[in-house]
Order: structure tokens, then sequence, then C-alpha cells
């Protein structure tokens, strides 16, 4: 709360000293990460992972805009953005976060859950487990757009989780896991989505580390290198595919490093050196995890040149996915997605002729229907909600631990509009519950084995 009283005072003296701002909130906004990690008691969270996430989507995301205020490839209103604009976006960054450990803090995350989880054996997970699996490969090469295809047949990750978490327990399981992790794996990058491929090696560690593995500098270093690789390799497919060359299957990423620019999507004139091609790599991830830019836009146009949007980005949004439901109410906004819409309205020279889906982000989406208040107001319920699903998904059991990751993996893409977390969550949690209700029938267990307000055992120090 300190930063905000002093970047107040910048504001208010149009102060020239933005890079002590600068480094005062990457510092405060580190140190908040911290405190929600002590708050809830354990690193493997959704809260402490959004807190981590916020710290590079705003705070780094901020120091690399200043560091190049003149980049061709900034957005248009992003280049040479007036400081006062810059110095607004720290003291939202700052304070939101504040808000958002506020709620987390008030939700009690440490308080014991509730939830009954039946006796499941190894088999039933790896065959429920596969057949989730079979479908999410459907829906992925087979480009069904549909979400709640998508959230329900994404249900293998709990799965995955789970198996991984067993398998350190019980080595004779490792096979499993890691065929059903190639599996995964393969079909997400075969489908072009950068994502998809991704998430499984990430649930896998998540797993190992939730079965009781100690993690390890180098394994966290080959994960990081497989993530990237994969990024460059589907991004330099996209890439190729606006450019008219072949792009399936994705090109090896030394082909894409040496012919593409990631960044601007284009095509290189001659070879780059190693070292250029690392640092277009690396604007290139950047850019993916470009929250800051989306406050900015926002501040100068919400309210301005563009009206608030008084929670219908939000409400519309969610209720989009209803079958039919367009018939009966006209809606603004009739995709649970607001990408296309906030690069139309907020960053493209070119709208309604520019085809591309820009991250309006989680906050940007509070402050887009309610200016302030609403950032400030929705970061405390947010952090609320986090902490309440931390309080029920605690990750002290291999299954507990697969339904943390699959309820809580779509709540970590701060670059979303609200509503696209918000319903995959819901619908997410209604798969489980679901899942639950079958299982215990299934396992004839009774219904109720555990007090009110007793404890689920800890099998796993996580």
């Amino acid at each position: 709360m300190f930063a905000i009283f002093i970047g107040a005072y910048y504001v208010n003296h149009q102060s020239e000293d933005l890079l002590n701002l600068s480094l005062l909130g990457l510092f405060t906004t580190s140190l908040m990460v911290m405190g929600i990690r002590r708050l809830v008691g354990r690193r493997m969270s959704v809260s402490v992972v959004f807190a981590f996430m916020w710290v590079g989507y705003f705070s780094v995301r901020m120091c690399v805009i200043q560091l190049r205020p003149h980049d061709d490839n900034l957005y248009p209103l992003l280049r040479n953005a007036p400081r006062a604009e810059l110095i607004w976006t720290w003291i939202a960054i700052i304070g939101s976060l504040a808000m958002f450990m506020t709620g987390v803090a008030f939700s009690r995350p440490w308080r014991a859950s509730r939830l009954v989880i039946p006796r499941i054996s190894d088999r039933l997970i790896f065959s429920y487990g596969t057949g989730a699996l079979a479908v999410r490969m459907v829906v992925g090469l087979g480009h069904i757009h549909s979400g709640l295809a998508e959230h329900v047949s994404d249900s293998y990750l709990v799965m995955l989780c789970a198996m991984s978490a067993r398998s350190i327990q019980d080595p004779r399981l490792a096979r499993r896991a890691k065929t059903m992790l190639a599996f995964a794996a393969l079909a997400g990058y075969l489908s072009g989505f950068k994502e998809q491929a991704v998430i499984p090696f990430l649930c896998y560690f998540v797993g190992t580390v939730a079965g009781g593995r100690k993690v390890r500098p180098k394994s966290a270093f080959i994960a990081v290198m497989v993530g990237i690789t994969v990024f460059v390799s589907i991004q330099g497919a996209r890439v190729a595919g606006d450019l008219g060359d072949p792009s399936f299957p994705p090109p090896d990423p030394i082909t894409v490093l040496t012919k593409y620019n990631l960044e601007s999507g284009l095509r290189q004139k001659t070879d780059r050196s190693v070292s250029d091609a690392l640092i277009d790599t690396g604007r290139a991830l950047s850019r993916r995890f470009g929250g800051a830019d989306a406050l900015v836009l926002l501040h100068r146009k919400a309210g301005i040149r563009e009206p608030f949007q008084k929670g219908k980005t939000i409400w519309q949004c969610a209720i989009s996915i209803l079958p039919g439901i367009a018939s009966f109410i006209h809606l603004d906004f009739p995709l649970l997605s607001l990408g296309h819409w906030f690069s139309d309205h907020y960053v493209t020279e070119r709208p309604g002729e520019d085809p591309s889906s820009q991250a309006i982000t989680m906050p940007g989406d509070l402050y887009l229907n309610y200016g302030t208040i609403g950032l400030i107001l929705g970061m405390l319920l947010l952090g609320l909600m986090y902490g309440a699903i931390d309080r029920m998904f605690p990750p002290n059991t291999p299954l507990m631990a697969g339904f943390a990751f699959y309820v809580c993996y779509p709540l970590i893409g701060l670059e979303r509009n609200l509503a696209y977390p918000l319903v995959g969550t819901a619908i997410r949690v209604g798969v489980i519950l679901f899942f639950l209700g079958r299982m215990k029938r299934m396992s004839a267990m009774p219904k109720n084995p555990l007090s009110k307000g007793s404890r689920i055992p800890r099998l796993v120090q996580v």
C-alpha cells in the first residue's frame, strides 16, 4: 500500500522518476507473491500461481515496455504513451494485486476441505483417463469448436496428474503415466495449439511434485526448454500458414528461428545470428505475457472514446454458451471469447478488417466494465474465490491433486476475458461433482465417512 501512495505522489507532481516507481512496483508485487504463499501455506495453489503470473504479465511486461517505448511492434496507442498513463498503470498493478491478496486472506484457504473423495483403483484411473484423452484427441485434431466438449474432455488431466503422482509412490505405474503424457502432448502438438501441447507436460510435472518428488533445477530447466521449443514450433507454423508456406506438421524450431521473425510474423530476409534469434524469441514470448499492454490501452480509451460496458462483457459472454440463447435475448457479445472485439475497438488501426485476436486480460475486463472501482473491487472478489478454491481442492492426495489442476488451470489464464475462466471453472467443478457421484456408487463407500469439519488425511506433503 505504501507503493500506491508514492505512485499517487508522482502522478500529482508529474515527477520524471518513473524508474524508481517501476523498481518499487516490481519489488512490491514480488513481495506480495511471497505473502500470498504464506497465507495459503503451500506453493501448489491457484492463488500463488496467479500472483506469480501477475508479476510476469504486468510488472515484468511494464519494464519491457518502458525499455523500448518506440518499438514498432508495440500497439500503436502504446508507443510513446504519456508518463502519467504508465504511472497510473503501475498504481493499478500494485493496488489490484494487493486487493487480490486481501481477498485470499479473508477466504481462509488454510481451513480443511469437506469434499469426500472415494477410494479409486489405479486401473480405473487409467481407464477413465484413456477414454477422456481419446475424446480430447478427437476434439483437438478434428478442430471441433465446442467449449463444453473441450472442458469435459480435458478431464483426462485429472487422471494424468493423479497417475503421475501415483507413479512416484509406485514406480510400476510410471509407464502408464508416461504413455498418457506422450499421447496427450502429441495430440496437442498436431492440433496446432500451443496450450494443448504444453499443458500435458505441466500436468505431469505437477503430479510428480504432488507424489513427493522434489523439484530439481535440472528438471525445471528441461521442462522450461520443452515448453519454449513447443511454443517456437507451433508459433512458427502459424506464421508459415499466414505467409503461404507449409504449416503441417509444425516445422522444427531450428527452421523457424532461421526463417521467420516470430514477433512481427514476417519472413526473414537474411539468416540471423543465434543471439538475434534468441532475442526475437524472447520478445515473442513477452508479447504472450502482454497484460500491461491491455491496461494502458483501456485506460486511454475506456470511458473516454469508448463507453464502459457496465457488466455486459461478463454476463453476456457467459450466457452465450447456452444453445439458442441469442434467439431469446439480444446479445452485443455473442461469443465467450472477447479477444477479437477488444482488438477491433482498442488495438487495431483497421477496425473491421483486422482478423487478429488480442488479450484483454481479466483485470482489463474488470476495468472495461466499471473503471477503476470495478478493477479494485473485482480483484478483491477474485481473491475470495481463488482462496475458496484452494480450500476446496488441497493437493494432499493424488486424485485431489488432479482435481485441483483440472479446476484451477483455466483460472491462471490472465490473458482471457473474465467470462472465459469463470464459465470454464463452473463446468469443470460440475464435471468433478458428477464424477465423484458416480465413483461413490461404484466404490460402495459410506456416503459421508468424514465427520463435519474433519480433515482429509494428508498423504503427501506438498
